[in-house]
């Protein structure tokens, strides 16, 4: 008896594990439309955010570093309203306009600065623990992303940390979370070293929907494997979604085909 007993138990586990994972909701792939193609000065760029009709843009590596205000990639003029240069060893990350301030990171010195968004002038610095990537900001929290599965939840202005959200897809953690931006309800995350969007549902950090964007990388013609897609920004003002990479030549003004339930 022992034996059938057994194996009636191992035969009952493996129905419950195969309805379990056929239970796991599969994150759709949403389609999009190209609407506009601009060209732009070639940049590392790390974050990207719109802010009163310009753009919010920092961009990385060591002795090269710095964010800038410029104008909207619809406009004939493309010199910055501001330019704030870091030196070394500095390597700048993510940034977002949050309560009037703009927060900007650093990749590994576990600092980061607020800024006057009119003038680029620093009005302090911050400290947090754990690594810089993308930062974005909903309604109450600034928001970041340090590579991992994680996703941060920081009060403003002094960035104390007040939750954890951990990301999963199709039921598994999902890592290299990079550039960020909260729009239409969503966490819009690109994952570092793909051509990958994902949009994240912010209170249970499930992957509801991705964007596949390889059909924009062969116009850049880029060799460097760290020249990956990089950057989203929404533009509440025409519902689109601006992109772009590391060193990219060009912005990509995408409209997203959002089901009307997710």
């Amino acid at each position: 008896m022992l034996p059938a007993l057994i194996h009636r138990v191992a035969f009952a586990s493996l129905c419950l594990c195969l309805l379990s994972a056929q239970a796991v909701t599969q994150a759709p792939w949403f389609e999009y439309d190209l609407v506009a193609i601009q060209k732009r000065a070639p940049a590392f760029t790390q974050g990207l955010e719109f802010y009163q009709g310009d753009l919010i843009h920092s961009s990385g590596l060591v002795g090269q570093s710095f964010i800038e205000r410029l104008p909207h990639p619809d406009n004939s003029q493309t010199e910055p309203h501001w330019r704030l240069g870091l030196s070394a060893p500095i390597f700048a990350e993510g940034s977002s306009v949050f309560k009037g301030n703009v927060y900007l990171l650093s990749w590994r010195h576990n600092t980061g600065w607020r800024l006057n968004p009119k003038t680029g002038q620093v009005l302090d610095q911050f400290r947090y623990q754990g690594q810089g990537w993308g930062l974005t900001h909903n309604d109450t929290h600034l928001i970041r992303s340090d590579g991992s599965e994680h996703l941060y939840f920081h009060r403003a202005p002094d960035f104390e940390l007040d939750s954890t959200l951990t990301v999963s897809r199709n039921g598994q953690p999902l890592r290299k979370l990079n550039e960020l931006e909260f729009a239409e309800g969503y966490i819009w995350a690109n994952i570092w070293q793909t051509n990958t969007i994902v949009a994240i549902a912010p209170t249970t950090g499930e992957v509801v929907g991705q964007l596949d964007l390889s059909r924009l990388v062969p116009k850049e013609a880029y060799k460097d494997p760290d020249n990956v897609l990089n950057g989203i920004a929404y533009d509440a003002s025409t519902g689109h979604y601006w992109l772009t990479g590391k060193r990219w030549q060009h912005w990509y003004r995408i409209d997203i085909n959002l089901p009307e339930v997710m």
